[in-house]
């Protein structure tokens, strides 16, 4: 699905829209909000806060920082930026014409890489639907994960994929759809996410153990359904 940038919230949008969804659930008033605000240097009025809602104040690293201290003050607990931005393949556009993937600009914050913009996400998606019709039909289950993930767990794999898709006797290609149907993203990188820091070869071996009993147990059970 392409996206025109008039169809698209901007990143203000989305977090002021985020923002008044919250402020609603915990039924602090704009008052509340607006003292708390000044703490932390920000002299914001009432109708200040009606501009952040509407998306019209642009966010940057000091206003997140500020909002999610001044939420936590008001016992909403635990906001970062990633819980201002909802929503997985939903677009959002963080500049003038450049439009992203939400879960992908969250991926990016938490973890580092590279955005893909509207133009190479199209062409990602078509490279997707190509494969998915062909050796990955059958062992697709509907997710919510970035396209970014899906393309480097569908066409960048190494001999860890191949020994675990040997292991399932499937090819490579559908052991891959596999994977984005269980975790997004490719067998090594969920059992990195899994593993301690610093983990050994030992640990590594047995997080990888429990990732293909789960791997066996999702194609059992799409192999009886196919049944």
């Amino acid at each position: 699905m392409s996206a025109t940038v008039e169809s698209v919230q901007t990143l203000a949008q989305v977090i002021g829209e985020k923002f008044h969804e919250l402020r609603l659930q915990h039924g602090f008033t704009l008052d509340d909000f607006a003292s708390v605000m000044r703490g932390y240097g920000y002299r914001w009025t009432t109708s200040r806060i009606f501009e952040f809602e509407a998306g019209k104040i642009p966010p940057n690293l000091g206003l997140i920082a500020a909002v999610s201290s001044a939420l936590d003050a008001l016992g909403v607990r635990g906001i970062s930026v990633l819980s201002l931005i909802p929503g997985d393949q939903i677009p959002v556009e963080i500049a003038p014409g450049v439009i992203v993937e939400r879960s992908a600009l969250r991926q990016v914050v938490t973890h580092g890489g590279m955005l893909a913009t509207a133009g190479d996400l199209e062409l990602k998606r078509n490279s997707l639907r190509r494969h998915f019709d062909g050796d990955g039909a059958e062992w697709l289950r509907g997710g919510s994960w970035s396209t970014d993930a899906q393309y480097d767990a569908v066409f960048t794999y190494d001999l860890s994929d191949a020994r675990a898709a040997r292991a399932l006797k499937l090819t490579v290609n559908e052991f891959s759809t596999v994977a984005v149907s269980l975790w997004g993203h490719r067998l090594v990188i969920e059992r990195d996410r899994r593993a301690a820091t610093g983990a050994n070869a030992q640990a590594l071996g047995r997080v990888t153990r429990e990732l293909l009993v789960e791997a066996r147990e999702y194609v059992a059970e799409r192999r009886k359904h196919r049944a």
